[in-house]
């Protein structure tokens, strides 16, 4: 049995015309204090399932009263993506809400290139880590989020080969060409970005800004960058290119584990790595659900 955990960063820029000015956390909790020095600080939940950080490198392009900002899911089983991006979207819409009318209207009333856009400077990175077996616990680490899953890791880093990581890349394009035509011109062009997500020729394993990061200092965790929203303007569109992924990433991800010996472990993962508890370093005037793991297993026949 293998478990697909995966945490989403989406970059993007809102309208506070609509949104207000949401409170918006320090880049990665961490800020500066009077006298400059870096300090710990609270991340600020978004909804039961998302946290929600400022980024420096993000450009607004589109809104009059226009902000930017990221927002990160707690990790989760990929299986069960549509939890997290309808925690999202409802979200998005009980703001809105809260300062002009009812969710009912307010869905009405504005779709989601009102509210929010994917500019060339946002991205939509996606954090993997593959869990096999049931006996273990395991504490996959995801930004400022900590949660258990049943499994013992793979080493992804060292398991992913430039084959896989390549048909993932592949497949991808085809799906989008061939589900989202009116979007895959821009998108497609969007996908490799020089010092942000160039294109992987060799793996590489000290060079975040690949299409495939492999430079994570968690061995059992990578990081897809090329991966972005750029040309989706609808919430129907929004859904149908996460679907396209995760559907990818399983498929290909599935079919290489049944491969006789195919990502066998060449070490044991480090006692600790595991952690028997829930955490999340959040500002808890919000609170973050954190759902103990669920049974949306990839099952290889």
């Amino acid at each position: 049995m293998i478990k697909l955990i995966c945490g989403i960063e989406l970059e993007l820029e809102f309208n506070t015309e609509l949104l207000g000015f949401l409170p918006i956390g320090s880049y990665h909790g961490h800020g500066l204090n009077d006298d400059g020095d870096d300090v710990n600080e609270e991340s600020v939940a978004f909804g039961n399932r998302w946290i929600v950080e400022e980024d420096g490198s993000l450009e607004k392009t589109k809104f009059a009263e226009g902000r930017t900002a990221e927002f990160i899911s707690l990790p989760f089983n990929a299986n069960n993506y549509k939890v997290y991006l309808d925690s999202f979207k409802n979200t998005i819409y009980k703001t809105i809400a809260g300062r002009r009318g009812t969710i009912s209207d307010v869905e009405k009333k504005y779709g989601m290139s009102d509210i929010l856009c994917f500019n060339d400077s946002t991205g939509a990175h996606i954090h993997l880590t593959l869990l096999k077996g049931t006996k273990d616990e395991y504490a996959v680490y995801f930004r400022e989020f900590s949660r258990i899953f049943k499994g013992k890791p793979v080493i992804l880093r060292k398991a992913a080969t430039l084959d896989i990581l390549k048909e993932i890349s592949s497949t991808l394009h085809n799906e989008v060409r061939k589900n989202l035509p009116d979007i895959y011109p821009i998108w497609s062009k969007h996908f490799y970005r020089p010092r942000y997500a160039a294109e992987m020729k060799k793996l590489e394993y000290d060079n975040r800004y690949l299409e495939w990061n492999l430079s994570l200092s968690d061995d059992n965790r990578i990081e897809f960058r090329s991966f972005h929203l750029r040309g989706i303007t609808t919430w129907e569109d929004f859904y149908k290119m996460f679907e396209i992924l995760f559907k990818t990433l399983n498929n290909i991800f599935s079919k290489e584990l049944k491969k006789e010996r195919a990502f066998e472990d060449t070490r044991e993962f480090r006692q600790s790595e595991i952690e028997h508890s829930y955490t999340a370093n959040i500002d808890r005037s919000v609170e973050i659900e954190i759902e103990k793991d669920q049974s949306y297993d990839i099952i290889l026949d």
